[in-house]
């Protein structure tokens, strides 16, 4: 299941994509490779901070990899037209191998990024399965934080101008 917010569609003070409620299970007798790619377009900017967060459960799955990838592109192009178009810069990856029968992996991640117009976020899952191996409720999210509007930041430097007059003045 994948949903999108903070594109015209579908309006939010947030733009976020989200990828959940997967599992990639392999009845094969051999190990399997998979990918899974979600992308939307559209996103509203300007933002200033990303912020990442993964996480699943291996079953039976001992020595299985996963690889997830996160891309923001500030060209505003569709990714996820194969599951190996991954449009834009990619701003955070994290890798996992199953140990045991029963394992888990979380990530998260978050840094500065800077996209002043339209911009498209794309979501990557890759990796193999052992043989019987399963990669259960796996969730990925990815979301930018917008950039404060440049007439809250002038309000609030007037704001902390004045508060600092106010201050110097009574010290006299």
């Amino acid at each position: 299941m994948q949903t999108s917010r903070g594109t015209p569609a579908n309006p939010n003070p947030l733009d976020i994509l989200n990828a959940s409620s997967l599992s990639v299970i392999n009845t094969l007798g051999t190990s399997v490779t998979y990918i899974v790619t979600v992308s939307d377009t559209s996103f509203a900017a300007p933002v200033a901070q990303f912020n990442t967060s993964s996480a699943a459960t291996w079953e039976n799955a001992g020595g299985s990899t996963a690889t997830v990838k996160f891309w923001a592109d500030a060209a505003n192009t569709q990714g996820a037209t194969t599951p190996t178009t991954t449009p834009g810069t990619l701003i955070d990856s994290f890798t996992s191998t199953a140990v045991g029968p029963a394992d888990s992996f979380a990530h998260n991640g978050a840094g500065p990024i800077s996209l002043l117009n339209p911009f498209s976020m794309t979501e990557q899952i890759a990796g193999t399965l052992t043989a019987g191996a399963n990669l259960l409720n796996r969730g990925q999210t990815e979301i930018l934080t917008p950039a404060p509007e440049p007439a809250s930041m002038l309000l609030l430097g007037a704001g902390l101008l004045g508060l600092g007059a106010v201050v110097r003045r009574r010290r006299r």
